[in-house]
């Protein structure tokens, strides 16, 4: 054996060391069709450059002796490098197409949940108009599905758009006013004094009242000063279906004469509509 060998050996060990170091081997591995590529390449400039050298590389075998062997050698290393990138490029087809089908599949989910929380609204518009009549166009209706350890904002209607926005997406169930109504089945809570300045004598009752910080207070788009929270209650022992918010910027008291015989006509109605909401998580 001479040192012409390592013109093979040389390269092959070159490739072993480079893969054997991790930041090398991490840049090397996406790029496998293209070490293949390089590879075949190289076999074949070898094969041309001492197609016609004599000198002996191993076993007396000369270079002319090693150039059919080499050829077949750069033909096998390329046909390798050509399927493998087959592979990579099939893979990547599917991953994108993966990636298109959850995209639209979320997109979908997402507008479905946007649908029923239209179509909750308008159940909350219908279902409770004599409230909404009463309120002077400072009415709120907000419906609450529980989760674990929070609310989800099912529905909502509001006489002004302003106050009909969703707010945030999740409302612990330990905090504000739904967190007694839903311990308490009901609560009432009215008189709150008007948002002013910076709204200290609004945010002294309400965290008097319940477990509320002034972070939240301050991004109410609605400050509130009476309200009326009822539990829809599951009477085959199981968990509470969720929650209705009443809440008017008035501070008189919320009539239960208003709102009572709404729950008495449309109880099963709203309760089919949370458990509905469950399919859409």
């Amino acid at each position: 054996m001479t040192h012409e060998i390592w013109f093979i050996f040389g390269y092959a060990l070159l490739i072993l060391v480079a893969w054997l170091i991790r930041p090398v081997r991490d840049f090397l591995i996406p790029l496998k069709a293209e070490l293949f590529a390089f590879s075949s390449m190289y076999v074949f400039v070898l094969a041309d450059i001492k197609s016609s050298n004599s000198d002996i590389v191993f076993n007396d075998h000369t270079w002319e002796d090693l150039n059919t062997p080499l050829i077949v050698l750069g033909i096998v290393v390329g046909g390798t490098g050509f399927v493998w990138s087959g592979i990579e490029r099939t893979k990547s087809r599917s991953v994108a197409q993966l990636e298109r089908d959850l995209k639209e599949s979320r997109r979908k989910e997402e507008k479905a949940k946007e649908d029923y929380f239209g179509l909750c609204s308008a159940n909350i518009k219908s279902c409770f108009k004599e409230f909404f009549a009463s309120t002077q166009g400072q009415g709120r209706v907000s419906l609450y599905r529980h989760s674990e350890d929070h609310f989800i904002l099912v529905g909502r209607e509001a006489q002004s758009p302003a106050h009909g926005k969703k707010g945030r997406a999740r409302y612990p169930d330990n905090e504000g006013f739904i967190s007694k109504g839903w311990a308490n089945g009901r609560f009432v809570e009215h008189d709150i004094p008007v948002w002013r300045g910076n709204g200290s004598s609004y945010r002294a009752h309400m965290k008097r009242a319940c477990n509320i910080s002034d972070e939240v207070l301050s991004g109410l788009n609605m400050k509130s000063r009476s309200f009326y929270i009822h539990r829809f209650d599951n009477h085959d022992a199981g968990n509470p279906y969720g929650i209705i918010v009443f809440e008017k910027l008035d501070p008189s008291p919320i009539s239960n004469t208003v709102i009572d015989p709404a729950f008495e006509r449309h109880h099963d109605q709203i309760v089919a509509l949370l458990k509905s909401m469950k399919s859409l998580g």
